[in-house]
């Protein structure tokens, strides 16, 4: 019977048995999810999600959508725009709501399905619309209006 390394040698292909290389990258978005503390990780390479500051690409580990977060470059505090993410929640209630109406359910099937096809519709949307238009990052820094002394910047 043969031993199974160590939970860190599995993390290169090379270290699987040619019995298992297919489930490699299954393997690898569960060891990426385990270290990055239960956070999800797109595999996309690029971002184009650009820190208005010093306009360097944020990676996907570090971007969070729920809050904010620093510029590995700059150091400033980023997040993505609440307008941006309440535009993902309206037209996912939208879309939730042409489903349930188009399928013609009772009223309290319908009630009891739409939170699941609402969270669908979101996550799709949002999937979505991050590539089609990725959301332009705010900072913590007051900006100044044009003309103004600048006596609110840092």
């Amino acid at each position: 019977m043969e031993k199974t390394p160590a939970a860190s040698a599995w993390k290169t292909p090379q270290a699987f048995p040619a019995s298992h290389r297919s489930g490699y990258c299954y393997l690898s978005r569960i060891i990426n999810h385990a270290e990055n503390g239960g956070r999800s990780v797109v595999t996309r390479k690029h971002s184009k999600i650009f820190c208005p500051q010093c306009n360097s690409e944020q990676q996907w580990g570090i971007i969070s959508f729920m809050g904010w977060f620093p510029c590995p470059v700059c150091g400033i505090n980023l997040h993505i725009p609440d307008g941006w993410t309440r535009a993902h929640g309206v037209l996912g209630f939208v879309v939730a709501a042409i489903i349930l109406v188009a399928a013609r359910l009772s009223l309290w099937v319908s009630l009891l399905v739409f939170t699941p096809i609402y969270v669908c519709a979101v996550g799709i949307l949002g999937i979505v619309w991050l590539e089609i238009s990725p959301p332009k990052l705010e900072t913590d820094i007051p900006s100044s209006p044009p003309g103004s002394l600048g006596l609110n910047s840092r």
